[in-house]
């Protein structure tokens, strides 16, 4: 009973980690974001100022409604996100694709200031990417490493020329099938030390100076990897760039 006692301590211990890690994450994201919507505030104004103008030809009229529009849509879009990922989730784990996943993320940050001035490129090569998990605290960890690579290309002084690649490929381990996949995320950042290699999944060890990361960041995306029954690991030369691959079970095919 003292066992189970504890055991039940520590899940909810992990849930208030996680919910503690997700929150800066979305104060970080919320700063970034709130720029990023006043571009297309600025040019919806512009296009109805052209569009108060008496004599404007109908085909221009049209475009420029449309170009507002796409805008609007855009801004909506960031909304939603992040409102959809800042609300309380349960932690029930269903089917998803990888892929999906990674793509909307992407859609997101592409050209957003929450990231910076970096190129986000994909590669998928796996041919099965349907995991069991949950939704929101994969997409937590997915977002964190794209946030941690943003930073360590600042760092770097490749602000301008910034490159991060998001891969996929499949693990075969048994005849007949896949049943592992994994995703890789590569930047050309400032890479890590060997000595912070060796630290970076323990609780509050942090590369950034202080008041930029909370420093629970991986330790908790390893946690959440873990627990679909994944792993991940870091490879990185100092200044020549950082990998974390993740490895997670897929979902058996036909089941």
């Amino acid at each position: 009973q003292e066992l189970e006692a504890a055991n039940s301590d520590l899940r909810k211990m992990q849930k208030e980690i996680i919910r503690a890690e997700k929150m800066a994450s979305i104060g970080r994201l919320s700063a970034g974001l709130a720029h990023e919507i006043g571009n297309p505030v600025g040019i919806i104004s512009g296009y109805l100022e052209m569009l108060k103008q008496e004599k404007i030809e109908e085909t221009n009229r049209i475009d420029f409604a449309s170009r507002a529009n796409d805008e609007l849509k855009r801004i909506d879009l960031i909304i939603r996100e992040l409102l959809d990922y800042a609300r309380p989730t349960d932690q029930v784990k269903t089917e998803l694709s990888v892929h999906q996943l990674i793509n909307d993320l992407v859609s997101v940050y592409t050209g957003s200031r929450a990231i910076g001035n970096i190129e986000l490129k994909t590669d998928f090569k796996a041919r099965i990417d349907s995991v069991n998990a949950n939704h929101d605290q994969l997409r937590q960890v997915f977002m964190n490493l794209i946030i941690n690579a943003s930073d360590a290309i600042c760092d770097s002084g490749n602000r301008n020329r910034g490159l991060l690649t998001i891969s996929t490929a499949n693990i075969i381990k048994t005849e007949g099938g896949c049943n592992e996949m994994t995703v890789s995320f590569v930047d050309n950042g400032c890479g890590l030390s060997e000595n912070d290699l060796d630290n970076i999944f323990d609780p509050f060890f942090t590369t950034k100076p202080q008041g930029k990361g909370t420093g629970l960041g991986l330790s908790v995306s390893q946690m959440i990897i873990e627990d679909i029954g994944g792993s991940i690991k870091a490879y990185s030369l100092d200044g020549h760039g950082t990998e974390f691959r993740i490895i997670l079970p897929l979902v058996k095919e036909g089941s």
